[in-house]
């Protein structure tokens, strides 16, 4: 019996490397394709963004930031308004040897006799300037620079600008020009029930502000 080429082992082993050849060409084709697709679905997110759209971005954050700050301003006590109450009651210049605030050294005869100007002493002058001033640096004391006296050695004492009452940092504030920022302080931490520290801190102003 003659068996036909076709069914020969060689035919089977000729048929099976042609298929495997065209898998294998046909896989390479996928491959090619895949990584193409992957080319373009890249190079698609690299597109470069709208520049327009950057500087719409950039507008709407610093919009949104400075709207932020005005109203965290807005929520917080002003100095101004704090120092223009209790100006009212400070007077200009004057020279009295009885005053003790006219003194240098705080007290009556201790010390230089400078007087005062719009309610700074002479020992706050004194602190405000480093050195122990004159008679004349007391006359030729600017208002803006007895503003400036008050804002540092008062009101940013007390932290008036974290205090978000307005009629509350006034309160404490007319208190510390008069009696001292200790005291001031003290007499707030006491109404509070809090530890008498005669220093603004975290803990008194949490309970200043939630009140």
């Amino acid at each position: 019996m003659i068996i036909s080429k076709y069914y020969s082992p060689k035919f089977y082993l000729d048929s099976a490397t042609r298929q495997l050849h065209i898998f294998k060409q046909f896989f390479s084709v996928k491959i090619l394709l895949f990584c193409l697709s992957l080319v373009s679905v890249s190079a698609g997110y690299a597109r470069p963004v709208n520049s327009m759209s950057i500087e719409k971005t950039k507008a709407a954050v610093s919009t949104s930031i400075k709207a932020g700050i005005a109203k965290v301003k807005e929520s917080m006590s002003d100095f101004s308004d704090a120092e223009s109450r209790t100006a009212i009651f400070e007077a200009g210049y004057q020279n009295d040897a009885n005053d003790n605030g006219n003194w240098t050294g705080g007290r009556r005869g201790k010390g230089s006799l400078v007087g005062t100007n719009y309610g700074i002493t002479a020992s706050l002058l004194a602190s405000y300037l480093g050195h122990k001033p004159s008679a004349a640096d007391m006359k030729n004391l600017s208002p803006e620079t007895a503003k400036e006296i008050y804002k540092k050695l008062y009101w940013s004492e007390i932290k008036g600008d974290e205090i978000k009452n307005q009629e509350t940092a006034n309160q404490i504030y007319d208190c510390a020009v008069n009696m001292g920022t200790g005291t001031a302080i003290m007499l707030s931490q006491r109404s509070l029930g809090l530890p008498e520290t005669k220093i603004m801190d975290e803990a008194t102003l949490a309970a200043l502000n939630q009140n």
